[in-house]
């Protein structure tokens, strides 16, 4: 769990220095997810992690695509869909939907604040999907926290 924060750290900072986090660190983070999948739940884990993030990638960039092209809306960039792609391959089938869940409600929420405030506030998308990616990983790994009863015969 420490070592995914330490990984999502640059994808924090770096647009706060006006930079883009680069592909191949994306990459490179979805990529240890899978060996962290792969570690923790062998073969079929490593299938589960790459499958969803595969859906993620797919799913988001076609939703985009369609939403740019039809409504001229820009919801998504590439790098926001590769950072959830990679989040849901750390995370795998059944918390990416926490993740995608708290994105849309904290994205909403700060939006919401921006407006009562009436201020012109552009909710910092790298930091929304991190912090995602960090509680839907919290919820994943809790119950490791807790240690097992051992049975009295």
């Amino acid at each position: 769990m420490a070592g995914l924060v330490v990984l999502l750290l640059p994808v924090v900072i770096l647009p706060w220095e006006g930079r883009r986090t680069p592909s191949l660190f994306l990459a490179s983070l979805g990529a240890c997810g899978l060996l962290v999948q792969f570690l923790g739940g062998g073969l079929g884990a490593l299938m589960g992690g790459a499958v969803t993030a595969l859906a993620v990638l797919v799913m988001l960039g076609l939703v985009t695509t369609l939403l740019r092209a039809r409504m001229r809306l820009r919801i998504l960039t590439g790098g926001q869909i590769k950072l959830m792609a990679a989040g849901a391959a750390w995370l795998g089938p059944i918390n990416v939907i926490y993740m995608l869940i708290l994105v849309v409600l904290m994205t909403f929420t700060v939006a919401a604040a921006g407006r009562l405030r009436q201020t012109h506030c552009h909710p910092q998308s790298a930091v929304i999907i991190a912090t995602a990616i960090v509680l839907a990983a919290t919820q994943q790994y809790a119950w490791s926290l807790y240690p097992v009863p051992i049975a009295v015969a």
